[in-house]
C-alpha cells in the first residue's frame, strides 16, 4: 500500500490517530450479535475477524514501533506475524464483548508509543521489509494511519454488504435474507464484488497474456493482465469523473472486442450496471432498454458491419433527455462524445472511487421473452462470482486455458459460463473472435491454438461441415461446449471425429442455474442428455400443468431455485408474479425429464422461437407485421431447421387485393427497428388463420402445414 500523505509534525499524527480510534470505537459499537452471525462464511473476513483485527493491529504495531524506538532495527513484522494472526483466527470463538473490550486497551497502547515519537524521529530512515529504507514519517501514514482507514472503509463495507447492498434499485428483487445469510455461510457468497476479483486475478497472472482481439478500428490489441488492469483502472477513473458511478445505468451495446472487456470490468468497478445489449440488436430494442432500465449512457461501436454506431446513438438520444452519455469504441472523430480507446490509455486525475457491494447488482442480462421486449435479468456480484467460479472448476479451465469468444460477448454463455471472465478468473487467456463463422473461427482456433471454446448447435454443425475443416490443424481443441439449445444426437457423436475435441453439453439460461454434462461422464451421457446441475444447492423440481411433480423419466416444466438464480426480472412485477411460485423458483418455460441424474430438453411451453440459440418472440415479430400496409391477421410460427433448428415463418391474411412481397416486408420491418435475425425467413398467405375451439389461432395447426 502506497503511502498517501507523509506527516511532517507529530501533532497530525497524534490528532488523526486519536480520531480514527473514535470512529472505529463508534463502527465497532453498531455491531450486534446478528450482524455477527450474518457475516459467518464470508470469504473476505466476517465482522468477528475484522473486529480481532482491528484489536490485535494496533497492539502489535505499538510493539513493532516502540522496538524501533528503543534500539532500532528492521520494522514492517506485524503483517504475517503469527501470533497476531493466529489471534485473528480466533476471533469467531469470542463473545462480542471480548472483541469490543479488547480494542480501548490497544488504542492507547499504540496511542502511547505515538506520544514518544518527536518531530527529528519523522525524518529518520527506518528499514522496512517491504519497502525498504524509508523515512519515519511513510511509515506511520501507510502501516499505522492508512490501515487502521482501512479498517473503517472494509467496516463501512461489511455492514452495507449485510444490510442489502449501497445501489437502491427501484424494481429489483432481491434474494431473501434468509437464504442469503445460507449461501453465505456455506462459502458460495464470498463478498467480493468482479471488479475486486479481477484485480485480484491481475496481481496473480500479471505478466501472462490476457485478451487478445481486433479493435473497432481494425487494430489488433494483444494484452497481458497488467496492462488489461491499467486500462480498467484509468476507464474507472474517467467514467467516475464524468458522473458515470454508482448506480448508473449504461446500455452496452459492442461486438467481441478487447474494449468490451475493459469497459465491462470498468463499469464493475465504480459499480455502474452495465445492460447488456447484442451487436444485432436494432433500434426499437435498444430504445426499450434505454427507457426500461433508466440508462444514462449508451456505449456503441463507432461501426459495426457497415453501421454506423455515432448516429444510430445521436438519433436515440434525441428523444432521451436522460441519456446523457454516448460511449464510443473506437476513434469516433468528434469530440461530442466519450472516446472510450483514448481514456483506456490516458493516465486519469487521482480520485477516491466508492465501489459497489458484493450484493449489488453488478448487470442486467436479457432474456428473450413471449411480449417481445427483452426483459432485464439482475445478476449480482456475489452469484455471478460464483456463476463464473465454479463454471471454470467444472470446465477444468486453468492457466493453460485459451478461450475462444465465438458467440455474442454479450450473452451469459460466452461471459460467464465459464466463457470470458472463468477463463480470467483462471489466469488463462481470451481470444476475442469478431465472427463466429466457420472459416473466420477455425483459422484463429489454429492460430492462437484455442483450447476451449462455446458454440450454439447450428454453428457446431457448420464448423463440423466446414470445406476447409480438413485444412486446419485443430489439435489444440480440447474442449467444444454446445448450448442454447438441445444438440441433437446425431449431431453430438460428429463432434470428436470431425473436430476432436470432448463435447461438453450445456443446457442454462441467462437467469441463473447452469447444467453440464462433466469431463469425464460415460459418451451416452454427454452425447443424449444436457447435463446436470453445476450445484448440490441448485434446486430443479419438474411439475405438470396443475404443479405436481411428475415422476423419474416424465416430461415437466423445469422450476428452479438456487444461489445463481434470480428472484425476479428487473421492474416486471406482473411478469414475475407468472414467472415465480410463492416460494421462489422461477419456472423456465422448459420441459425437460430426468435420465439417470442428467437433464433431457424436449422443448418450451412459451410461443418462443429459437433460432440458433437466438430466442425470438413470435409476438413481437406480429405486432411489427400488423403494421405493414394490406396485412389483417397474422402468426409467426417455427418451421424446422436442419442446421439453426428453427427459422421463422409468418402466415398473412391479407386485404382483399393487396400483395405482400417477402423482401418489401422485411425491409419494412427493418425500418421499424427490429432485429435482422427475427426477419420471417418465409411466408404464407391464407384466406383464414385456423381457430382453436375457444377461438385462439391455432398455431399447431400452422406448424403442421409446414411439416
Amino acid at each position: 500500500m502506497d503511502s498517501p500523505f507523509a506527516y511532517s509534525d507529530v501533532a497530525g499524527i497524534v490528532r488523526d490517530n486519536a480520531a480514527l480510534d473514535a470512529e472505529l470505537t463508534v463502527l465497532a459499537d453498531d455491531v450486534t450479535p446478528d450482524l455477527l452471525h450474518a457475516s459467518q462464511g464470508s470469504a473476505r473476513w466476517t465482522l468477528a475477524e475484522q473486529l480481532g483485527h482491528v484489536g490485535e493491529f494496533p497492539r502489535f504495531l505499538a510493539a513493532d514501533l516502540s522496538a524501533w524506538l528503543a534500539r532500532g532495527g528492521q520494522v514492517g513484522r506485524t503483517h504475517d506475524d503469527s501470533a497476531r494472526l493466529a489471534a485473528i483466527a480466533a476471533a469467531p470463538s469470542k463473545s462480542f464483548s471480548e472483541l469490543r473490550g479488547a480494542l480501548p486497551p490497544a488504542f492507547a497502547a499504540l496511542s502511547a508509543v505515538l506520544e514518544e515519537v518527536t518531530p527529528d524521529h519523522l525524518a529518520v530512515q527506518m528499514d522496512h521489509r517491504v519497502y525498504g529504507s524509508e523515512p519515519l514519517a511513510n511509515y506511520v501514514s501507510r502501516d499505522i494511519i492508512g490501515h487502521k482507514r482501512q479498517h473503517i472503509a472494509q467496516l463501512r463495507t461489511s455492514f452495507d454488504y449485510l444490510a442489502g447492498g449501497r445501489i437502491c434499485l427501484d424494481g429489483f428483487v432481491p434474494v431473501p435474507r434468509h437464504f442469503a445469510e445460507r449461501y453465505r455461510r456455506d462459502g458460495l457468497w464470498q463478498g467480493r464484488t468482479l471488479g475486486e476479483l479481477f484485480d485480484h486475478w491481475a496481481a496473480r497472472s500479471c505478466g501472462r497474456a490476457a485478451v487478445s482481439g481486433i479493435d473497432v478500428d481494425g487494430v489488433a490489441q494483444h494484452l497481458s493482465y497488467a496492462a488489461l488492469q491499467q486500462r480498467v483502472k484509468n476507464l474507472a477513473a474517467h467514467l467516475h469523473q464524468r458522473g458515470i458511478a454508482l448506480g448508473s445505468r449504461v446500455v452496452v451495446q459492442l461486438p467481441n472486442v478487447p474494449g468490451f472487456v475493459t469497459l465491462l470490468l470498468a463499469l464493475f468497478k465504480v459499480g455502474a450496471v452495465p445492460v447488456l445489449a447484442l451487436p444485432q440488436h436494432g433500434d426499437h430494442e435498444i430504445g426499450y432498454l434505454l427507457d426500461h432500465s433508466g440508462a444514462t449512457a449508451y456505449a456503441v461501436a463507432r461501426t459495426f458491419r457497415g453501421d454506423d454506431g455515432v448516429a444510430r446513438a445521436r438519433a436515440l438520444s434525441e428523444s432521451r433527455a436522460s441519456l446523457q452519455h454516448i460511449l464510443v469504441s473506437g476513434e469516433p472523430g468528434t469530440d461530442d462524445v466519450i472516446a472510450l480507446d483514448r481514456l483506456e490509455t490516458t493516465p486519469p486525475p487521482s480520485a477516491v472511487i466508492p465501489g459497489p457491494v458484493a450484493c449489488d447488482v453488478a448487470m442486467f442480462l436479457l432474456s428473450g421473452g413471449t411480449t417481445g421486449e427483452p426483459k432485464l435479468i439482475p445478476r449480482t456480484h456475489d452469484d455471478y462470482a460464483l456463476n463464473l467460479r465454479e463454471s471454470a472448476r467444472v470446465c477444468g479451465f486453468d492457466q493453460s486455458t485459451v478461450y475462444l469468444a465465438a458467440l455474442p460477448a454479450a450473452h451469459n454463455f460466452p461471459l460467464g459460463c465459464p466463457g470470458i471472465l472463468g477463463t480470467l478468473s483462471a489466469g488463462g487467456r481470451v481470444v476475442l473472435a469478431p465472427s463466429p463463422d466457420a472459416e473466420p473461427a477455425l483459422e484463429l482456433v489454429e492460430r492462437e491454438r484455442v483450447t476451449a471454446t462455446a458454440l450454439v448447435p447450428a454453428l457446431a454443425i457448420r464448423w463440423m461441415e466446414s470445406s476447409r475443416l480438413a485444412d486446419r490443424d485443430l489439435t489444440s481443441l480440447k474442449l467444444l461446449q454446445v448450448g442454447g439449445q438441445r444438440f441433437q444426437a446425431e449431431h453430438a457423436r460428429l463432434v470428436r471425429p470431425t473436430l476432436g475435441s470432448t463435447l461438453q453439453q450445456v443446457f442454462g439460461m441467462a437467469e441463473g442455474l447452469l447444467n453440464y454434462t462433466r469431463l469425464d461422464d460415460p459418451q451416452d451421457v454427454i452425447l443424449e442428455t444436457q447435463g446436470r446441475p453445476l450445484l448440490p444447492q441448485d434446486e430443479v423440481r419438474l411439475v405438470d400443468e396443475n404443479d405436481l411433480e411428475v415422476s423419474e423419466g416424465m416430461r415437466g416444466e423445469l422450476l428452479t431455485r438456487g444461489p445463481y438464480t434470480l428472484r425476479g426480472y428487473f421492474r416486471a412485477p406482473g411478469h414475475n408474479a407468472r414467472s415465480f411460485t410463492p416460494d421462489g423458483f422461477y419456472r423456465s418455460g422448459d420441459i425437460v425429464r430426468w435420465h439417470r441424474g442428467n437433464l433431457v430438453v424436449e422443448g418450451r411451453i412459451k410461443d418462443l422461437i429459437n433460432r440458433g440459440g437466438e430466442k425470438i418472440s413470435a409476438e413481437e415479430v406480429e405486432n411489427h407485421i400488423l403494421a405493414y400496409p394490406g396485412v389483417m391477421q397474422t402468426a409467426v410460427v417455427a418451421m424446422k431447421d436442419r442446421v439453426l433448428g428453427e427459422r421463422v415463418c409468418a402466415f398473412l391474411v391479407t386485404r382483399r387485393g393487396a400483395g405482400v412481397v417477402h423482401s418489401e416486408l422485411n425491409q419494412f420491418l427493418l425500418r421499424r427497428g427490429l432485429a435482422k435475425f427475427k426477419l420471417p425467413e418465409r411466408i404464407e398467405t391464407l384466406e383464414e388463420l385456423p381457430l382453436t375451439n375457444v377461438g385462439k389461432v391455432n398455431k399447431k395447426a400452422l406448424r403442421d402445414l409446414l411439416a
